[in-house]
């Protein structure tokens, strides 16, 4: 009998320099768990897990779904999550630094279903709402499952970085290409609610530097201001502003963590135009202020 409700691991919290090893530190680094429970944790990364034999329920944020051979599950930085198995379960990891988004950054974002996959699912699997899936078939594991098994065997020499970068930038384009929206199971108006905020959401994570209104959200989906906030909460379960504050942290930690930006600059590419209201929610968000982020991370 699998638990509604899954307890922490020991460590609660993973930061990059409990992961990324050496000098320089690691890009991408990958491995194979089983295991019948996996505590609740979270790490200030992105994570890929696939499920490559057995099945469970991964546990996010505070629901469950199912998991089982061929699952892909995109885990963003700060949130957190779980599994356990019905029998057995095995889990492919790869662990994604900031430094690799950024350094790939335009190759990532060309990619049609990156947006899908490490921005918009996530979202709606924490929130239990479930329009996208992403499962790989049996023949996509049996050609995926060398290169995941070379990926893991690549040492952290400047060559072997490139091709662990060139492994991984490959999966993360096969995954793109998985990517599902699955609207049998919706009516047609919960399906067009979803269309709608899927648009709002791409354009939003393409345009978290500039000012976006609430009014240029309610013409790209068609809905009053009301409907619109209506509709968010049901399928995200927080408002459109909340949203769009998450997505702006999130962005602002990754150049923390992978540019030499100051914060000034930080805050203005991600949206912010008033430092002192970047400082306040950044520290709502993380518990500490941003300078004092950037001190506890060079420790």
């Amino acid at each position: 009998m699998l638990p509604e409700k899954l307890g922490d691991s020991d460590k609660k919290i993973f930061n990059h320099a409990d992961c990324f090893k050496g000098s320089p530190p690691e890009l991408v680094r990958a491995y194979f768990q089983p295991n019948d429970i996996l505590g609740m944790h979270m790490h200030e990364f992105y994570e890929i897990n696939i499920i490559t034999q057995g099945h469970g329920r991964h546990y996010i944020g505070d629901g469950y779904v199912p998991a089982q051979t061929g699952n892909v599950f995109v885990i963003p930085p700060r949130v957190k999550h779980g599994y356990a198995a019905q029998k057995t379960l095995e889990i492919f990891h790869i662990l994604i630094s900031y430094a690799f988004i950024n350094q790939f950054s335009d190759q990532l974002r060309s990619l049609k279903g990156y947006h899908m996959l490490f921005e918009i699912e996530p979202y709606f699997r924490a929130a239990n709402s479930l329009p996208i899936r992403i499962l790989l078939s049996l023949s996509q594991l049996e050609v995926l499952g060398p290169i995941f098994k070379l990926l893991c065997n690549k040492s952290n020499t400047q060559n072997e970085q490139y091709s662990k970068c060139f492994l991984a930038l490959y999966i993360i384009t096969r995954l793109c290409d998985s990517v599902n929206i699955d609207k049998d199971s919706k009516s047609n108006n919960t399906c067009r609610a979803y269309d709608e905020i899927l648009k709002a959401m791409e354009y939003i994570h393409h345009r978290l530097s500039y000012k976006i209104e609430l009014k240029d959200l309610c013409d790209i989906c068609h809905m009053s201001s009301s409907a619109l906030v209506r509709n968010f909460k049901k399928v995200l379960k927080c408002t459109p502003a909340q949203y769009i504050t998450r997505c702006r942290l999130e962005k602002a930690v990754s150049l923390i963590e992978s540019s030499q930006l100051s914060l000034t600059s930080i805050a203005q590419e991600c949206g912010f135009y008033d430092s002192a209201h970047f400082n306040k929610l950044f520290t709502r968000c993380y518990g500490v202020k941003p300078k004092d982020y950037i001190n506890k991370r060079s420790e």
